[in-house]
């Protein structure tokens, strides 16, 4: 920039600025074996005017190990620019980010995304881009950041200027490959189970496009080459498959425990199942007997209770299925017992049991009634052994009656008494 004073002399002013791009990688995954990914810088710059250039960008060539394929994302593996201004007195601003020719949006770090970032004087910005193209082996990625300067001279001037880097990847042959799928959901005898889908990754935590295969599956299961898992159990099981998953020349195994639960499992008339419909009601300190039945099963059959809890001084025998003791407490108690037969088909059923009191007695009043009003009273009474059978010893008020069963007194009064 030429500047003229009021004589004959004319100054040259060159107005200077640098601003350094480096780049730090962010990446998520921790097994980093196999191929790497070399990022080379390069520069160009563009400015108005025939003047000397008005600014500088600093020379430098940095070579960087990173895993391959590339991909810039918000959340998982990925890049974050880092942009420094070493100018000592004015702002630079970035405009820019284009990945082969194509403006990508970014976004400086810990703020929403913008199309311009200043860069104050001696300070530095964070920005990531979105980039979700895999990296292409002997074809490299132009990333271009764009900035901009601008000083209120006579001309009122912006300069411009790029920032390149190079990305060139090799090849992929060396990643390793795991199954990324770490569980499986629940499933329930007798109904169908949610159709799901098993995922294969590489070291570098990228999809693979796997071919799968599956051993030890309980029965009523299938397991698809494309990795999906399906079915339509009819008994619960506890299983450990092991999944296998290819993928070119490259191979993973891992086990996944498998649970199916459910109560009053069956398969059709074969089913492992246990017959009790209901267990016996007892009374406190009267012994208590009852025995547990399965059929379709491979004896020995081993019982046990896995949710619950017996009535108090109850046991049951795991061989035998046989419940037996002298009940010490009243109460309802409900439980699940499970049955497991000699080759892993498991059975369960869930049973409630009403321990009671010996003495029968009645704990409600009755409310009084009026002539011509609708009367409605429920008699209600603990221990003993139910179903309960309820009489009157004499006589109701006229217009009422109970009804044996259930020990509702209904009706209208006739008359006062």
């Amino acid at each position: 920039m030429r500047l003229r004073g009021q004589g004959a002399s004319e100054y040259l002013l060159i107005l200077a600025f640098m601003l350094i791009v480096s780049i730090t990688v962010v990446y998520f995954i921790s097994d980093l074996s196999g191929a790497q990914t070399s990022i080379s810088q390069a520069e160009s710059a563009t400015y108005w005017g025939h003047e000397a250039a008005p600014y500088r960008i600093s020379e430098a060539t940095h070579i960087l190990s990173l895993p391959c394929p590339i991909e810039i994302t918000e959340n998982n593996s990925g890049y974050v620019f880092v942009l420094t201004n070493a100018d000592e007195k004015e702002t630079v601003s970035l405009t820019g980010v284009s990945i082969d020719g194509v403006n990508r949006t970014f976004c400086l770090l810990g703020r929403d995304a913008t199309t311009s970032v200043p860069i104050d004087p001696g300070k530095k910005v964070a920005i990531s881009i979105n980039y979700t193209k895999d990296c292409r082996p002997g074809k490299p990625h132009e990333i271009a950041v764009n900035f901009s300067y601008s000083k209120g001279d006579f001309d009122n001037r912006t300069q411009v200027g790029t920032k390149k880097l190079v990305l060139n990847c090799n090849d992929q042959s060396a990643l390793s490959l795991y199954i990324f799928t770490s569980s499986l959901p629940n499933g329930t005898c007798n109904s169908e189970y949610p159709a799901t889908q098993l995922e294969a990754r590489w070291s570098n935590g990228q999809p693979a496009s796997a071919s799968w295969q599956a051993t030890g599956l309980p029965e009523d299961f299938t397991f698809s080459p494309q990795g999906v898992l399906s079915g339509n159990p009819c008994n619960s099981s506890e299983s450990v498959p092991l999944f296998l998953a290819v993928a070119g020349t490259s191979m993973a195994q891992k086990t996944i425990p498998l649970s199916v639960g459910g109560t009053d499992c069956y398969c059709g008339a074969w089913g492992f199942f246990i017959i009790n419909s209901v267990l016996p009601n007892g009374n406190i300190q009267i012994p208590y007997n009852a025995t547990l039945t399965a059929v379709n099963g491979t004896p020995p059959y081993i019982w046990s209770v896995i949710e619950g809890a017996l009535p108090t001084s109850i046991a049951l025998d795991s061989v035998t299925g046989n419940l037996s003791g002298t009940p010490s407490e009243i109460g309802n108690f409900t439980f699940l017992i499970k049955a497991t037969d000699n080759v892993g088909l498991i059975a369960q059923k869930q049973f409630t049991v009403t321990i009671n009191s010996l003495e029968l007695t009645i704990t409600n009043s009755l409310e009084n009634g009026n002539v011509g009003v609708p009367y409605n009273q429920t008699m209600v009474a603990i221990g003993g052994e139910q179903p309960y059978s309820w009489s009157v010893s004499g006589s109701l008020p006229d217009n009422l009656t109970l009804n044996p069963a259930t020990g509702e007194i209904t009706g209208t009064p006739s008359a006062i008494g």
